[in-house]
C-alpha cells in the first residue's frame, strides 16, 4: 500500500490584495456509501473571520438538490463540511455549490466543484470505454511562495494497526517560518491515487478582493411573498415561528415581496413558519433550487474499476461483522427550546375521554372558552388584569406551529393529545410573541408530536436548514474486532501550524 498525501493551505500572515476561495476534497472520487469531507477556504482579506454565512448545496448530475446546509468553522481560515453519498445514488458527478450572502443581500458564487460518483452496487453501463487516467494541472494553493515539508515521526515503517505521526514544516520563499492553516488528507495512493483518477482533490472559486462587498455571518434565508392572487407583498412586519425552538424572528419586505430572513447559529434543520402580523393569507416563495446539470461521461479507467471491486469487497466484509464502514459520526443536534412558563396545564390522558377539545375547555376550565358562530367554533381566554376576555382570539401552538383557527382546535380529538397549557399574562406574552399573541396562548403537544395544520397555514411551515452537524473522520473501527479497510487514512481539516510554522498530524 502507497499512501498519497495532500496539504492545502493558506497563510494568513502573508498580505493579498486580492486572493482566491479555495475548496479541497478528501479524495478525487467516490462511491456510493462513502462520505465525502472537505474544506472551503475564505481569503482573509475578503471576510470577517470563519463564521461568514457560507451555504453548501450539493446536487446530483441532473442538477437535483439533495442537501444544503451551512457550513461550520474549521480553523481560522475558512469552513468544513461532510456529505454522506447514498446508496442507491446512480453514478454520475456529483455538483457542489459554495454561496454567501452580501450585506447588501446579493447572492455571491464563492466556488463551484464536481466530483464524480461510482455505484458499486449496479451493473456497469454497457458500452463502457475504458481510458487511461489523465493529468490534471495543480491548482495554484496557498498565498504567495510557500514551500511544504512532510516528513513521518519514525525511522522505521509502521505496522498494520500503529500510529502514524506526521511533522508538518511550512516556510516561505526565503526559508521563514509561516503561520498558516492546513487541510490534510492522506489516501491509499494504489486504489485511489492519480494512476487510478487524475482528477483534482483542490478547486479554485472567485477572486475576492479586500475592497470587495461585506458579508453577512450566519444563516441567512432569501425569499419572496405574495398574496392569494400572486402579487408581491411588501409588509415592514414579517414574522417567523421556529416550530422546534418556539423563538419568533422579524424581517421585512420590499415592494417586490422580497425578504432576507437571519436566523440564529442552530444545527440541522428546523421548521419555520412564516405569517404576517395581521393573519392575512400569503405565499412564500423561494428561489429555484434546482443546479445545472452535469451529464459529461464518467472517467472510467481499469484501476477505478478495481476500486469498484474492492468497494464491494468492503462492503460485504462489513456486513459480516455486522456493521457498515466507519466514516461519519455526527453529533445530536440539540435545539434550545424558548424558555417559558405556563399558568396551567393539563395532561389530557388523564382526563375522562370527551368528543373533542372543545367539550374538555368547557369541562375544565373557564379560562379558555370556545362558542359556535355561523357553524364554526371560535374562542376567547380571560385576561386576568381586565377581568375581562381578551378582545382578540387566542394564538394556538399546535406541536410548535401557530394557528388562531380555533375550529380546527376545538374539534381536535383528546385520544390525540398529550398536555395543553394556557398562558394569559398579556404583558409577558407583548415580550415573547409580539404581535401575535395578544390575545393569550394556547400550547398543545400532541401524541405524536407531528400534527399537521389545516393545509392554507400547513403550506407556510417550511424546514430552513442551519449549520451541518459537527462530525469527525473516523480512523479506526468502534472496536479492535471490527476491521478497517477503507482506503481514506486521514482527514484533517484544521490544522494549524505555529509561529514556528509547524504542525503535528496522527492517524
Amino acid at each position: 500500500m502507497r499512501l498519497i498525501l495532500l496539504i492545502c493551505l493558506i497563510a494568513n500572515v502573508l498580505p493579498a490584495q486580492t486572493d482566491s476561495v479555495l475548496v479541497h476534497f478528501d479524495k478525487s472520487f467516490y462511491v456510493c456509501g462513502e462520505v465525502i469531507w472537505y474544506k472551503i477556504y475564505l481569503p482573509p482579506t475578503a471576510f470577517p473571520g470563519p463564521n461568514v454565512g457560507v451555504r453548501a448545496t450539493v446536487a446530483d448530475s441532473r442538477g437535483e438538490v439533495l442537501a444544503e446546509a451551512f457550513l461550520p468553522a474549521a480553523g481560522r481560515s475558512g469552513c468544513a463540511g461532510h456529505f454522506a453519498v447514498p446508496f442507491d445514488l446512480p453514478s454520475g458527478w456529483l455538483r457542489f455549490r459554495f454561496t454567501s450572502r452580501a450585506e447588501n443581500q446579493s447572492l455571491v458564487l464563492l466556488a463551484e466543484a464536481s466530483v464524480p460518483v461510482f455505484n458499486d452496487l449496479l451493473p456497469l453501463p454497457s458500452g463502457l470505454v475504458l481510458a487511461e487516467p489523465q493529468p490534471v494541472p495543480a491548482v495554484g494553493w496557498g498565498a504567495g511562495d510557500l514551500r511544504v515539508g512532510v516528513s513521518v515521526a519514525s525511522e522505521n515503517p509502521p505496522r498494520a494497526g500503529q500510529n502514524v505521526r506526521l511533522k508538518i514544516n511550512i516556510t516561505d520563499g526565503a526559508g521563514r517560518p509561516v503561520q498558516a492553516d492546513a487541510s490534510v488528507s492522506v489516501a491509499d495512493e494504489t486504489l485511489c491515487g492519480a494512476g487510478v483518477y487524475g482528477g483534482p482533490l483542490v478547486f479554485a472559486g472567485a477572486e475576492l478582493s479586500a475592497g470587495g462587498p461585506a458579508f453577512l455571518t450566519g444563516p441567512q434565508h432569501a425569499g419572496r411573498i405574495v398574496d392569494a392572487a400572486g402579487s408581491p407583498v411588501a409588509t415592514p412586519l414579517l414574522a417567523a415561528l421556529d416550530a422546534a425552538t418556539g423563538h419568533l424572528f422579524f424581517t421585512k419586505s420590499d415592494a417586490d415581496g422580497r425578504f432576507l430572513l437571519e436566523l440564529p447559529g442552530f444545527v440541522g434543520t428546523h421548521p419555520v413558519q412564516f405569517r404576517l402580523h395581521d393573519g392575512a393569507d400569503v405565499r412564500v416563495e423561494w428561489p429555484p433550487g434546482q443546479l445545472p446539470p452535469d451529464l459529461r461521461p464518467l472517467p472510467w479507467s481499469a484501476g477505478v474499476l478495481r476500486y469498484l471491486e474492492a468497494s464491494h469487497k468492503r462492503k460485504k466484509t462489513y456486513q459480516l461483522h455486522g456493521t457498515v464502514e466507519p466514516g461519519l459520526q455526527t453529533k445530536p443536534a440539540k435545539a434550545q427550546p424558548l424558555a417559558l412558563e405556563f399558568q396551567r396545564s393539563f395532561r389530557v390522558q388523564d382526563y375522562e375521554r370527551f368528543p373533542d377539545m372543545a367539550t374538555f375547555f368547557r369541562e375544565n376550565t373557564t379560562h379558555l372558552v370556545f362558542s359556535a358562530k355561523h357553524g364554526r367554533l371560535t374562542a376567547k381566554m380571560y385576561d386576568p388584569a381586565r377581568r375581562d376576555y381578551f378582545p382578540t382570539p387566542p394564538m394556538f401552538l399546535v406541536d410548535g406551529k401557530a394557528t388562531f383557527d380555533a375550529d380546527f382546535v376545538g374539534k381536535l380529538d383528546p385520544a390525540g393529545i398529550e398536555i395543553v397549557e394556557l398562558q394569559n399574562d398579556a404583558k409577558l406574552l407583548r415580550k415573547i410573541y409580539p404581535a401575535l399573541a395578544g390575545g393569550g396562548l394556547v400550547r398543545i403537544r400532541t401524541v405524536s408530536g407531528q400534527r399537521a395544520l389545516p393545509p392554507q397555514e400547513e403550506e407556510d411551515v417550511f424546514g430552513l436548514p442551519g449549520y451541518l452537524p459537527e462530525a469527525m473522520h473516523q480512523a479506526l473501527p468502534a472496536s479492535p474486532e471490527q476491521p478497517r479497510l477503507a482506503p481514506q487514512l486521514c482527514w484533517r481539516p484544521a490544522v494549524q501550524a505555529l509561529e514556528n510554522g509547524q504542525a503535528e498530524v496522527l492517524f
